[in-house]
């Protein structure tokens, strides 16, 4: 198949995806997004460091808790019990 193909063969399974599924597949199509930009970029200037923040992309913020836990030692008190 060429790129063509493949494109519309794609949009016809998402045309037939449930809403659910449909945000699943959008996020999933972001995610390879940005790790084929990450990717390329890395590719052209491997001297430059990439943050586990530009790694992590757009999931952070996904998960609720304290801002930074590494500047209390008490959020860590009974974690893992």
């Amino acid at each position: 198949m060429n790129p063509t193909q493949i494109r519309d063969q794609a949009k016809q399974y998402i045309d037939q995806l449930p809403l659910e599924s449909l945000q699943f597949v959008n996020d999933f199509l972001s995610y390879l997004l940005q790790k084929s930009t990450l990717e390329s970029n890395t590719v052209s200037s491997k001297d430059e460091e990439i943050s586990a923040l530009d790694l992590a992309g757009d999931i952070v913020g996904y998960v609720e808790g304290p801002e930074d836990l590494a500047t209390n030692k008490d959020y860590f008190q009974g974690f893992g019990e």
